[in-house]
């Protein structure tokens, strides 16, 4: 979905002028488009002619800066991801995974992967990473013109979401 970035420096602004703190935080995929650009791409090409994601919430930060005229903060989600401590759920996931891969191995059940299906825990070959093509149902979870996530009517939809 090609963003405007004209039209997200205004959500920014409202959003931090309505919200009591006056704080906004904005997340881009780094395979994200802005209007009349391509996707940003860093580093040299690899055998077929690919290079790595990345780049466009830098650029996005300093447009946004410049449009707003207000300070920010630019973080790549990485590196936030990987320095919180894990909670209890990211614990019981994590054992989990481990036991379930344990017993296929010794029941001798190899070229899977443990994986959570539908919410229950399951054993997926590994074919599934590079079989057909993966896309969020952008209708149903994402607006396009507030450029944020719809997240009602979860009910009886899984935990992790297909």
């Amino acid at each position: 979905m090609p963003f405007d970035i004209h039209r997200l420096a205004e959500q920014v602004a409202r959003d931090k002028r309505d919200n009591p703190s006056h704080y906004a935080m904005v997340t881009i995929s780094e395979g994200a488009v802005h209007l009349d650009g391509d996707i940003v791409e860093t580093g040299e090409e690899d055998a077929y002619g690919h290079r790595k994601l990345g780049g466009v919430g830098m650029w996005a930060a300093e447009q946004l800066k410049k449009l707003t005229g207000q300070g920010l903060t630019y973080q790549q989600l990485g590196y936030m991801m990987r320095c919180g401590p894990p909670d209890a759920l990211d614990r019981m996931v994590a054992m989990n995974f481990g036991n379930l891969a344990m017993d296929l191995l010794l029941e001798g059940r190899t070229g899977l992967m443990t994986a959570l299906r539908d919410g229950r825990y399951a054993a997926v070959d590994l074919s599934a990473i590079v079989s057909g093509v993966k896309r969020v149902d952008v209708a149903r979870f994402y607006d396009p013109q507030e450029y944020r996530p719809i997240i009602r009517g979860v009910e009886n939809l899984p935990m992790f979401l297909r």
